[in-house]
């Protein structure tokens, strides 16, 4: 942790530096003002004290702190009897005021809190860039025209703020597509929150969307605001609106008119800023015709609606799939060396992927833990798969053979990472014992370990 005690008063530091808890990481450094803080970008600082003993030089420099270092705690050291000091330099944007008349006891708690505080906002921001990281448009796997035509219409949803409705089978990804539109836009700093129509039961749902006042219900004395409200400033995505019951559609329709939501049970509108991305694997055009969808709600939803082609009108976009799902499974299961038989991808092309991307998913995961080959073959498929593409084994077949078809021969990067995988398996992780059954080196095998991502 950097903390940085800025200002000319000084008096604060050596304070501050007795009431840190002892570890390395943390370090204290006295900064005659702002300016001075702002020339050292290779140290960022992570918790400011400021400390001077005129008051206007104080609230100046906390304004100039704040207007640079808005996600950065800012305390400012006072005399804790002027409350017109204290009251100014919240104002100019301390997070807290602190006597320097403090016990040590004080300091050092509220050091602590600082401390932790910082701590989480640092994870959390790992996070929110993992997942980031994992909703670039850059990732979405589109070989075909069709999955083209939807990565251009979301980069285009990503530029503004438009309602997108995602319509497609279930399956297709469009939950993913959900987050790669948050998380590419402009509401990215903002939380994304889920609705799935289909796992509430109708009765709930008004409450989960909108929430409650206290009283409402017997023994409930708290008040729950509504997944509206938890989703002010970012994203709500609706999942499977067509399941929506036409009561709830009726008070969604003047949410998204108004912009405002009511609690049950309150006489009150509460403003809300939120994007909507809705999706569904129903027709909801056709559920409009015949009454049980809302025209008015889908015309409102569908601004910018994306179809999302099922996976076997998109079958050129299967192998990278494949070999992305192969990758994340393998390498969760210690298993890097894995791959896939071309025979297992003839029975691929053969398959209808009624639950599209998500079944192949699934089926690609179920492989990683069957196989006992260097690839997964059709064998270690699912019966319904082989059944589906008349290619179920035949019961006086030798075992390793399907229709015939025998394994492959695996590569030599295949065997050294299974080889590896066993010894270490044989061993129980004992690296040394694993390196000396391989007869190599300790130092060769860490470095084999880190190429192929097996975990110890």
């Amino acid at each position: 942790m950097n903390i940085y005690v800025v200002g000319a008063g000084g008096s604060a530091r050596d304070l501050i530096a007795a009431a840190l808890p002892v570890k390395p990481q943390h370090q204290v450094r006295a900064l005659k003002d702002a300016v001075t803080l702002f020339a050292r970008p290779e140290s960022p600082p992570d918790i400011i004290f400021v400390d001077d003993d005129s008051a206007g030089v104080l609230t100046a420099e906390i304004e100039q702190l704040a207007a640079r270092l808005s996600d950065v705690p800012i305390i400012a050291m006072v005399d804790g009897s002027d409350r017109d000091i204290v009251i100014a330099a919240e104002a100019a944007g301390a997070m807290l005021c602190l006597s320097k008349t403090a016990q040590d006891y004080q300091l050092a708690g509220t050091l602590r809190t600082l401390i932790r505080m910082r701590e989480l906002q640092q994870q959390l921001q790992s996070v929110r860039e993992a997942v980031a990281e994992q909703t670039q448009l850059s990732q979405i796997i589109a070989r075909s025209g069709s999955m083209n035509t939807v990565v251009h219409l979301v980069e285009k949803a990503c530029k503004n703020e438009i309602n997108v409705l995602l319509e497609g089978e279930e399956g297709t990804g469009k939950e993913h597509l959900a987050r790669a539109i948050h998380f590419n836009g402009t509401r990215a700093n903002g939380p994304f929150l889920m609705l799935n129509c289909v796992a509430i039961p109708d009765h709930l749902i008004e409450l989960e969307m909108f929430g409650y006042e206290a009283g409402v219900f017997e023994g409930v004395p708290d008040s729950k605001p509504g997944i509206f409200e938890l989703a002010e400033g970012g994203t709500l995505f609706i999942d499977e609106i067509g399941a929506l019951p036409l009561t709830t559609q009726a008070r969604l329709y003047r949410a998204m008119q108004t912009r405002t939501v009511r609690r049950i049970g309150s006489e009150q509108d509460v403003p809300v800023n939120v994007r909507i991305v809705s999706s569904t694997s129903r027709n909801l055009r056709t559920m409009s015709a015949d009454g049980t969808f809302r025209e008015d709600l889908y015309f409102r939803l569908a601004t910018f609606p994306v179809k999302i082609p099922p996976l076997r009108d998109r079958m050129v976009d299967l192998p990278p799939l494949a070999e992305y799902f192969l990758r994340k499974h393998a390498e969760n299961e210690g298993r890097p060396g894995l791959g896939i038989s071309k025979d297992t991808y003839q029975v691929f092309k053969k398959y209808d992927w009624p639950g599209n991307a998500r079944e192949l998913e699934h089926c690609i995961a179920r492989g990683v833990v069957v196989a006992e080959s260097m690839d997964i073959q059709p064998c270690d498929l699912p019966q319904s798969i082989l059944q589906a593409t008349g290619m179920a084994p035949n019961a006086d077949e030798p075992d390793g053979l399907l229709n015939g078809h025998a394994s492959p021969i695996p590569t030599m990067e295949q065997l050294k990472a299974r080889g590896i995988r066993l010894a270490l398996e044989a061993t129980g992780g004992n690296i040394r014992e694993a390196s000396r059954l391989l007869d190599i080196g300790r130092t060769t095998m860490y470095k084999l370990i880190e190429k192929y991502h097996i975990k110890i």
